[in-house]
């Protein structure tokens, strides 16, 4: 009758009978012991022992039991090897990670444990297979990869689905360096980027000592919720000039570009410099700014705010440079500017240039003379000249008040 269990016939005759089930289209029910035996039998031919396989009912419990792994992807289609991790991996050491395989492992959702059944380098090419697959459903994907735990140093794999490349980034499969890290700018979307860098932050930090960062990465960085010693660290490792005005990063951030100087893009300092008025929650770093750099501001010319140039004439820079930023003053800014950076340099004496009935005693030196010179440029005063150790001033009564 159908389904009539395979017992213990003669050798001899063990094709026949297989055959005279196959052309009944018959199944087998025998115990395993007599499945192993069957399947190992020396005398069945090929095509006999593949029907036996394909169509047995009985649970191999291990698949090496059955010594030619031939028969192996016929059983496994068959359902009829036990689904654990020693017969899957067995499966894979002799024959990679093929279709039949694949669809066994997604059929149940009994986690497969990757050990030492599998060498280094077989774990290694599993990886590599689980990458092209398409079979391997997302989920097994990720049980596998976290169960191999290998790394790859260097990663250059393209066209790997987003959802892999997800699960790699998120387990750290791939190995923070330079050259993975220009792959991934090179070869994948810009979102799976960032997930790399901000699973890899420290890492990726360190590693702009030696690489450049882009302006994605920069603001990712420095937006992220990441702490603002990290965010420091960034921003030295990168030691390049970058926008902060406009890209609404935190004050902290802000105020530290604005203060160190050395990362402030140059035109953002001019615009910091020029309308210091416009920028009060800044203000304390801009002029921290402007003192540490007042060499370099002078030298390039930039304009100055005149409230920002006032408190910089008053503070603790050389006074060359006080000088210096008079002159420009003198130059460029009202009558009333002019008057309070000469107070702030306690130049009384010029103050009473601009009063009627005061008599200035200016002692001659070069300072001085530069001082004069351009309120003469600007008309400020009339003539001047040395008289004995001062200069005789003409003023100009236009400017002159009671």
């Amino acid at each position: 009758t159908e389904d009539q269990p395979l017992t213990n016939y003669v050798d001899t005759n063990i094709n026949t009978v297989i055959n005279l089930f196959k052309d009944n289209n018959m199944s087998f029910e025998d115990n395993e012991e007599t499945a192993i035996k069957v399947l190992n039998h020396a005398k069945i031919n090929a095509n006999t022992l593949i029907y036996y396989a394909e169509h047995i009912k009985t649970k191999i419990q291990e698949i090496d039991k059955i010594k030619n792994d031939d028969l192996w992807k016929y059983l496994v289609k068959n359902n009829c090897i036990e689904y654990t991790s020693h017969n899957i991996l067995l499966y894979i050491k002799e024959k990679e990670l093929d279709d039949v395989i694949s669809e066994f492992i997604n059929s149940s959702n009994i986690v497969i444990q990757v050990d030492d059944t599998l060498t280094n380098d077989e774990k290694g090419k599993l990886l590599d297979d689980l990458l092209v697959n398409k079979i391997v459903s997302i989920n097994k994907f990720e049980e596998l990869i976290q169960s191999i735990n290998m790394i790859y140093e260097d990663f250059d794999t393209s066209e790997i689905s987003f959802d892999k490349m997800r699960l790699l980034i998120d387990n750290k499969i791939i190995r923070m360096d330079k050259g993975s890290l220009l792959f991934l700018r090179e070869n994948y979307d810009v979102d799976l980027l960032l997930k790399f860098i901000d699973k890899n932050i420290e890492n990726y930090i360190v590693l702009m000592g030696s690489i450049t960062s882009n302006n994605i990465e920069t603001e990712h960085v420095l937006k992220s919720d990441i702490g603002l010693d990290l965010k420091i660290k960034f921003i030295k490792n990168l030691n390049e000039k970058i926008f902060v005005l406009t890209k609404d990063y935190s004050t902290e951030i802000i105020t530290f570009v604005i203060e160190t100087g050395d990362y402030l893009d140059s035109d953002e300092e001019a615009e910091l410099l020029e309308n210091y008025s416009q920028y009060p929650e800044y203000q304390e770093s801009i002029l921290l700014h402007a003192k540490k750099n007042i060499s370099d501001i002078i030298y390039n010319e930039l304009k100055i705010d005149s409230k920002l140039k006032n408190l910089l004439i008053k503070s603790n820079i050389s006074d060359s440079y006080k000088y210096k930023l008079l002159d420009d003053s003198i130059k460029e800014e009202s009558i009333e500017d002019i008057k309070s950076n000469l107070q702030a340099l306690n130049l009384n004496e010029f103050i009473k240039l601009f009063e009627k009935n005061r008599v200035p005693k200016i002692e001659l030196n070069s300072n001085n003379r530069i001082i004069l010179q351009a309120l003469l440029n600007k008309r400020y005063i009339l003539d001047f000249k040395a008289n004995n150790d001062v200069y005789r001033v003409t003023k100009n009564l236009g400017y002159s008040s009671k």
